[in-house]
Parts: structure tokens; sequence; C-alpha cells
């Protein structure tokens, strides 16, 4: 025997063993490629690798075994996995050179493999572009379903889950906590016949999700934090199971080795049976966020890195994924309103304070510098442009209270003011649209912002959700689940007041609410478009209109609006990417504010600003929020 290699499955790790007849020089060799992929454990007779780490040093191991006239043996697990990934490698390069096309279902078969696994045609038909989705990821081992929010990417994978994978193996679903309820509650009980096993909802942290997991679960959900604190267990499931693993909001893991979140997703990618992502908003910042997802799907098959070597990516992603457009759901159009509004001179004077500090502070930063250095100092002037009030308090909770300084009476005259024009607005606009008989959605990303305002909405029925909302069953008090059903269901719940990256993703809203007011927005594209397709979605009945309403404020001469600068870096990434997914109409999206005030912005541009800190790559996780 010359190498050894094993498949460990409780680690998820190859093990390679050193044969008698392996020269020094050959296992030298090993052992460094073993390093670079996250080996450990490489001692003279014994290299430990993860399994995605030794797919990544697989060249060079067929090198070092030519070159020193040595041989392999493999376990019989080892050798399935890699006959595994060698088949998926052949398939994607086939289709990415066009020598073959994938495989597809009939949709009769489809369906006759759907009904055999408890779907009922009866509750649930696939629409015309579900069902093409559904055949179109069914074409290839992997995935990706980068449809419009609301267009049922849900329902599509678990037809995908259903159709594509054998009896016996199991689901694993990682996702925001927010689209818990989607999973478990809505997509089950609406396609599946009575007497389906549910979601076991993975929470608690290692040892909690340890014991949830003994009894191998058919189904099972986990946020993305879980998933983080969970590797171990996650590892062991995914081992001794075939498992279907999907990343919903797969966008989460856009930074890839750099968090956390991506790493673990792309060390458990290689151990499941399937993998699939799902995203409406898949490149919310650039290109490069699509690197890491399309390395989960096909770890270490150069995906990624030919997305990032190509200056046309569309070219390389084009046959691997599914998308249904916006105007494929037969919507009615959305009417986006833009309201520009000034300021009050107390909140003025506060802003240009802040406004003038992050300018000194930006100055002699490098750029890689620019996201930690100033992400801070960024949200609280876009906290003083939306919510000056919560801003103070919370300034003055912390001790910055500049004491004699002209600060102090800035501090002072903001909190005589009691609430700011822009939510003055606001408020105003909810309650005239309660008063013709709507439901309305309040968008706003700060939490104490979110209190303030549902407070002062209560005669409303306001309720709210922000990250700190738990998740949970519609009957439990306080729940996500419990206030969103609320809304929908009870005549007195006409305002829901929340943030986009707590309730932006995986909850739907248009069968109660056709009104959006966003008091304010961040440089998060994912959570603007993932927020405004919460109520314009398939589902909207015919004729019904559907409107958005975003506040901005003006700034004097020479300040600059930070709304601005907002505005203008959506509208740049939203275009990034429609031309990446190829979507002329989500192009028309960063097009809606050419009917905007274009005098918001006077006197500071682009360069200015920097991107104002280059898309706020803060290090909180969403779940965090």
């Amino acid at each position: 025997m010359s190498l050894r290699v094993d498949y460990a499955p409780a680690v998820g790790m190859a093990v390679i063993t050193r044969g008698t007849d392996v020269p020094g020089g050959a296992w030298a060799e090993l052992s460094r490629a073993a390093r670079d992929h996250g080996g450990r454990a490489v001692t003279s007779q014994r290299i430990e690798v993860p399994w995605l780490g030794f797919l990544s040093m697989a060249p060079t191991v067929r090198a070092v075994l030519l070159n020193h006239n040595l041989s392999a043996e493999y376990s019989d697990e080892a050798r399935s996995r890699l006959a595994a990934h060698v088949a998926q490698a052949r398939q994607l390069e086939a289709v990415r050179t066009g020598s073959s096309e994938p495989e597809t279902l009939s949709a009769a078969d489809l369906y006759a493999r759907l009904e055999g696994r408890g779907w009922d045609r009866t509750k649930r038909e696939l629409t015309t572009q579900q069902l093409r989705d559904t055949l179109g990821m069914l074409g290839l081992p992997n995935g990706a379903n980068f449809s419009v929010p609301g267009a049922g990417k849900t329902t599509v994978a678990l037809a995908v889950n259903l159709a594509g994978t054998p009896v016996g193996s199991k689901l694993l679903v990682v996702a925001p906590k927010n689209a818990f309820a989607s999973w478990d509650d809505n997509v089950l009980k609406e396609c599946l016949h009575p007497g389906y096993e549910r979601f076991e909802r993975l929470t608690g942290g290692a040892e909690a999700i340890r014991r949830a997991l003994a009894s191998d679960p058919q189904r099972s959900l986990i946020t993305y934090s879980q998933l983080i604190r969970a590797e171990e267990p996650i590892v062991a499931f995914l081992s001794r199971n075939q498992v279907h693993l999907i990343l919903d909001e797969s966008h989460r893991i856009k930074a890839g080795e750099q968090t956390q979140t991506g790493a673990i997703a792309l060390k458990l990618g290689p151990l499941a049976l399937r993998r699939d992502i799902l995203s409406g908003t898949p490149m919310p910042q650039a290109t490069t966020d699509l690197v890491p997802q399309f390395d989960f799907l096909w770890p270490a098959h150069g995906v990624g890195g030919r997305i990032r070597m190509n200056p046309q990516p569309a070219v390389v992603i084009r046959p691997l994924y599914q998308r249904t457009r916006k105007g494929e759901l037969g919507l009615d159009p959305l009417f986006p309103h833009h309201e520009a509004l000034d300021m009050s001179d107390p909140q003025r004077l506060l802003y240009s304070a802040l406004r003038n500090a992050l300018v000194r502070q930006l100055q002699g930063i490098a750029p890689h510098q620019l996201p930690a250095r100033v992400a801070q100092p960024v949200m609280r002037l876009l906290q003083a442009a939306i919510d000056p009030q919560s801003l103070v308090e919370r300034l003055m909770g912390s001790g910055i209270e500049a004491p004699g300084s002209d600060l102090t009476e800035v501090y002072r005259l903001v909190l005589e003011e009691r609430v700011s024009p822009r939510m003055q607005w606001v408020e105003e606009k909810a309650r005239a649209l309660v008063a013709s008989g709507e439901k309305v959605v309040i968008w706003t990303p700060f939490r104490d912002t979110i209190r303030r305002v549902t407070e002062h909405l209560a005669d409303l029925g306001a309720r709210s959700i922000d990250g700190s909302t738990p998740a949970g069953g519609e009957d439990e008090d306080d729940t996500r689940e419990f206030i969103i059903r609320e809304f929908h269901d009870t005549a007195e719940a006409r305002v829901l007041v929340a943030n986009p990256a707590a309730g932006g993703e995986g909850i739907s809203l248009h069968k109660a609410a056709h009104h959006a007011i966003y008091l304010g927005r961040t440089y998060n594209a994912a959570h603007f478009l993932q927020s405004r397709d919460r109520i314009h979605r398939l589902g909207v009945p015919k004729g019904v209109d559907t409107h958005i309403y975003l506040t901005e404020m003006r700034a004097p001469a020479l300040i600059g609006s930070i709304d601005m600068s907002v505005r203008r870096r959506l509208d740049t990434k939203v275009a990034a990417m429609s031309a990446a997914l190829e979507d002329a109409e989500l192009r028309a999206v960063s097009l809606e504010s050419r009917d905007a005030d274009p005098a918001l912005d006077d006197g500071m541009d682009l360069d200015d600003i920097r991107d104002l800190i280059g898309e706020l790559r803060g290090g909180r996780t969403d779940d965090d929020r």
C-alpha cells in the first residue's frame, strides 16, 4: 500500500495514511497541500483534512501518485464520495461547455414523483414558472433559485426535495429565523396531505441541537447563527445520513471564508447528498457576493474562481440557476413615491456636527479600513436624518454629552422637539391610510425608532418586529408568527412596524397590506428589495394597487444628504444585479428614483461620501439585528 484514504464521518474529515513505500519528498508535498487546505494533525504518518480540503487538494494527490509511481487505496465511503464529486465535475463541465444539456423530467413524471411522496395537487398546483424552475433545478445535482421574492422559491425547493432525493433521505434547511414559518407552517401545510412530518426546529445551542438530531428527524430547520454554534453535531448528522442541504436567503454567506457563517456553510456543503441555494437578491453588494454561494453549490469545482475572473459573470452562472422575473408573476405594477422633507433647525445642527466629525475621520484612512473604522459614525449620521431624538437619547445614555459645549445645547433642542419632521410625516401618512381603510407596513432600520413609532401609533393597534422578536408558533404571544397572523386576521391591528433586516425576508404581508412606508433606508440592497416585495408578490389580487413611500431628507448646501448617497448606492447595486442575472425588469427598479427630488444632495458628491463607507460591511450577522 502506498496511500490509504479514509473518510471519518463523525468529523467530516479525510484521513490519509502513509504507506511504507511513500518517500519523504512525496509526503512533504501532501503535507504542505493539506495545511494549505485546512489540514490538522499532520504528522509523519497521518494527515487529517476537511473533506472539502481533500477535494481541493485532489490535483496534488494525483500528481504525487503519478510523479512518484505510487498508488492509493480508498475506503468504500471515501471512494463513493470521491466518485460522486468526479461525476458532478463531468456534469458541470458538460453544461459549461454546452456539450450536453441537463436531463429533465417531463411534467407528468415530476408530478408522479411528488404525489408518491405526499404532494396534494388539490391544494397546490405548481405555476408555469414554478414547474419550469423545479424541472430546471432537477436537471443538475445541485441547483440555485434566484427568483424574485414572492415567486414561490420555498414551494419549488420542497418539490425539488421530494422529486430529487431518495426516500429515507433527510432535509436540512438553513434560514433566517423569520423564514421559519414559511417552511414549517406554510409550505408543508399548503402542499402536502395531512400527516406529514413537520420540521424539527434546531435551537438552543450545540447540546440541545445534538439531542434534537439524535433521532435523525426527516426535516430540520436551523438559523445561520445556530449553525455556527452547532458545527460538530451538524457535521455528524450530515455524515451519518443522506441529507439534502438548502441555504435559504443564501446571500447570507456572501462574505465566504471571511465570516463564520460563510466558512461553516462552505465546510458543510461537500458532506451533503444534494445542495440548493435560494435567494431573490443573490448579490446585494457586488458580483463577488456570488462566489461563495456557487462554491457552496459546486465545492472544489472552480466555479467561484471563474465568476471572480470573468468581466461578465452572467456568462458563467447562466446555466446554473433558475429565476422567475417579476413580470412573469402577472402582477399589477407597484407605485413608488419619493417624499423629500426638510430638516428642522435642531435636527440640521445635530446632523451637521456628526457630518463634520465623519468627514474629519475619513481623512487619512486607507480604503480597506473604512468599513470597520467608520461604520458606527455612518449609522449615527443615518439615524440623525431619521430619528434624531432616539440618537440623542442613546448618545447621552452612553455618556457622550460634551458638557459645556455647543453639542449639549443641540441635544437639548433636539429633545425638546420630541419628533423629527420625517417621523411626523410618516405617522401622519399612516394615520391617513388607516383612516381610508388600509393597513400599513412601516419599515425603519433602528430598533429604538421601531419602538417609538409603535408607541406613537398604539391607538391604531401597531405591533412591531425586530431582531429581538422570537420565532415560534402562531398561538404563542409576541412571536413573529403571532404578530404576523394578528396583522392579517385582526381588524384592530392596522399597522406593522419592522426592521427590514429582521422582517424583510421570509414573510408575506401582501394579503393584509398594500401600502408600505420607508422611514429611512440603509445601503443594504437585499434589505430594500426583499422588504418591498413583502407586499408586492404572487397572490396580490388583480386591480389592487400597491404603493411604497420612500422618505428622504434634504440637506443644506455643502452639507450633503446621506439619503441621496444611499439612493445612489442602492441604484448602482440593483443595476449590477440586473446585469449579472440578465433581468431587465430588475434594472427598472434602479431607475425609479429618476422621478425623485434631485436636490437632496446639494454640494456633496459620491467621492466625498466614499460610498459612505463602502457598503457598510458591519460585523453583525442579520440574526443579531
